[in-house]
């Protein structure tokens, strides 16, 4: 396995272990880490507020990074969504953890990277299909599990680089379903197309290179 991705996954593991816990039931995503400045706000109407780690985001919020700043935020399922400087995300549905509905995120601009664990109800329940959906300005995400990341370009172009698992990429022109390994991209008003990397953990590299700093919780 590529040296890159086993720093990646390794990473995201000490991640998961020193994230506080989310309460159970409580239908609100949670900044866990803000490295620069961040920032949030309750509604497109309100003032941008600072963020700092414990400050929750309900349904229907807002969160942004400034030049050289990141920000780590954890849904009740324990779903992470880390984002890159200069990146905006709507939180518009936060899934309850003790339910089995959906989160939906959209991503304005900026870039991201998530690690989503596959969905699994109890017996005698369906899960859905996928915990998390993402919404572009030029696609819709279904994430079933998997390290993903995504990044949204100056036009809306949304690049899609699946690093495990798989996700579902489609608009009104088309679908893919975009394996482990591969990549796709999507521009308003065309379909989606696949693409394949030679070396896709290279694109996470702003990951890694981020510090975790637990005492700030």
């Amino acid at each position: 396995m590529n040296r890159s991705l086993l720093r990646m996954l390794g990473f995201a593991a000490l991640m998961s272990a020193t994230l506080p816990a989310v309460a159970q039931g409580a239908a609100e995503a949670e900044i866990v880490a803000v490295t620069g400045k961040g920032e949030r706000r309750a509604t497109a109407q309100a003032d941008w507020k600072p963020a700092a780690p414990q400050h929750r985001i309900g349904n229907g919020g807002f969160v942004r990074t400034r030049d050289l700043s990141q920000m780590a935020i954890l849904l009740p399922d324990r779903t992470q969504l880390r984002l890159n400087q200069n990146s905006q995300m709507q939180i518009k549905t936060v899934a309850d953890a003790a339910e089995w509905n959906q989160s939906v995120v959209k991503l304005n601009s900026g870039r991201a990277w998530s690690q989503a664990r596959p969905p699994t109800a109890p017996a005698g329940t369906v899960a859905p299909a996928a915990r998390l959906s993402m919404e572009t300005p030029s696609a819709t995400l279904s994430i079933r599990g998997t390290d993903w990341e995504v990044e949204i370009g100056s036009d809306g172009r949304t690049q899609l680089v699946v690093l495990s698992g798989e996700v579902d990429i489609a608009n009104e022109q088309g679908a893919l379903k975009v394996a482990a390994g591969e990549a796709a991209t999507a521009e308003i008003g065309k379909a989606p197309v696949r693409l394949l990397l030679a070396n896709p953990a290279e694109r996470v590299q702003w990951v890694t290179a981020w510090q975790l700093q637990p005492r700030r919780w």
